[in-house]
């Protein structure tokens, strides 16, 4: 095993295996890498159902969040061309950060030949411009006089150098496909002449591309149940004014949307993670034979919370499914919490207050089990006015912390999103058809 580790890491890292229920043993890995034409390929194996890869060159370095396949890693990483002779660092470390094998893959350079600017080349780029993609982002501009210019591409979980080959006249035109990077990740790029003057720097999100919300089946567990997913928050401001806490108090609280949490190492947004979550949860309902909506469908949105209430009431659903991610100053939580409202008079309508709790456990004892995370907490809180102003039965679903690492990097995968929906969709059904005692709220 390479590197030293504290001991709060070993600690973390047994509490992980152990709710897990694998050995320390089971990280280990041993790194194959081999040179492909477009970057390496790297094979190795682990217990743990998911693993970093982080590697660096000279002008390029990335993290990987990899799902495991029965034990087996395996997969191409591609790389620009490597004008001059490196060597590609990899490390294979656990999601909550120990480092349990390291490996160097000699790289054979490709010629670049280098073609030098004219004596009037531009000292500026002006007509930058950036285009999102899927895990892409598109450069175009002109530099008159520059025959070849340096671009430098920056985010959170990649960063590239590499040399870009006039298109014709002055004009460069690529489109980049950037490997680590995640839906809306912020994507700096500079472009620099030859001798690294920076000539035009700016940034651009790459595109959230919506994923498969499935139909709904005919039959199933859930046919004539009809869901509402509220993914909370969102990318536009909110301005929802004071409203009060819930029908009946004297509290007036605010009505818009509360600040949303963010990756501790990727950076990412609760409003996004939770949108792909809430994507996998359609399509696993729909199957199911529930009705779904939505109240949102993508991130350029502005809905305040009592509007995703009322949207919810129109549409008359049984359940009002409301997904979202936590935030912690301890950095080493792991556990899923279900909140359901406690004193709105619409709650207390539909069901005692006991009754409510146990549907609520319900759900979280799926999350557990699907996820095998630490533990599923149950609170019945007043703090959230989208809930409490819903007509039917209600959970504010804190999916993980994203304050965590280990937690903000599995996250990010949609082996571990899907999970997380499918714990949620067997506590629903256990809720309508299973466990409890029957019960449908009313309309």
């Amino acid at each position: 095993m390479y590197g030293r580790y504290s001991y709060r890491a070993a600690a973390i890292l047994l509490a992980l295996l152990a709710c897990l229920g694998l050995r320390a043993s089971s990280a280990s890995a041993a790194v194959s890498l081999t040179q492909t034409e477009g970057g390496f390929h790297f094979e190795f194996t682990s217990e743990l159902p998911y693993m970093l890869l982080r590697y660096c060159t000279g002008s390029e370095s990335g993290t990987l969040v990899l799902p495991g396949d029965e034990g087996r890693y395996t997969g191409d990483v591609p790389l620009m061309k490597q004008p001059v002779k490196q060597n590609a660092r990899v490390e294979v470390s656990t999601p909550a950060g120990l480092v349990v094998e390291k490996a160097n893959l000699p790289l054979k350079p490709e010629a670049v030949k280098r073609i030098n600017p004219d004596r009037d080349a531009v000292r500026k780029v002006t007509d930058l411009t950036l285009i999102p993609g899927d895990k892409a982002v598109g450069i175009r501009f002109t530099a008159p006089g520059h025959h070849q210019v340096i671009v430098r591409i920056s985010s959170a979980v990649q960063n590239m150098r590499f040399t870009l080959n006039e298109a014709e006249n002055g004009v460069f035109d690529c489109t980049v496909p950037l490997r680590c990077v995640y839906p809306r990740d912020l994507v700096t790029v500079t472009v620099q002449s030859l001798n690294e003057r920076t000539l035009a720097k700016g940034d651009v999100r790459t595109l959230f591309s919506p994923i498969d919300a499935g139909e709904t089946a005919p039959e199933g567990p859930l046919h004539g149940v009809k869901v509402c997913i509220d993914p909370g928050h969102q990318a536009l401001p909110v301005y929802g004014g004071r409203v009060y806490q819930y029908p009946g108090s004297d509290k007036l609280v605010s009505g818009g949307n509360s600040t949303m949490a963010q990756g501790n190492k990727t950076q990412r947004k609760e409003s996004v993670a939770v949108l792909e979550i809430s994507y996998h949860l359609c399509r696993l309902l729909r199957e199911a034979g529930a009705e779904v909506v939505m109240t949102r469908w993508e991130e350029e949105v502005s809905v305040t919370n009592m509007e995703r209430a009322e949207y919810a009431n129109a549409q008359n659903a049984d359940y009002f499914l409301r997904i979202h991610l936590n935030n912690s100053s301890d950095h080493t939580q792991n556990g899923v919490y279900v909140y359901g409202p406690s004193r709105s008079p619409y709650a207390r309508s539909l069901m005692p207050i006991e009754r409510y709790r146990d549907t609520a456990q319900t759900i979280a004892d799926e999350m557990v089990a699907s996820t095998r995370v630490r533990g599923g907490c149950v609170r019945m809180s007043d703090q959230f006015v989208g809930s409490n102003y819903a007509k039917m039965v209600t959970f504010l679903i804190e999916c993980g912390f994203l304050s965590t690492p280990a937690n903000d990097w599995i996250l990010t995968t949609s082996d571990y999103q899907i999970k997380i929906a499918r714990g949620i969709v067997n506590g629903l059904v256990r809720v309508v058809r299973g466990d409890l005692e029957p019960y449908r709220p009313h309309r």
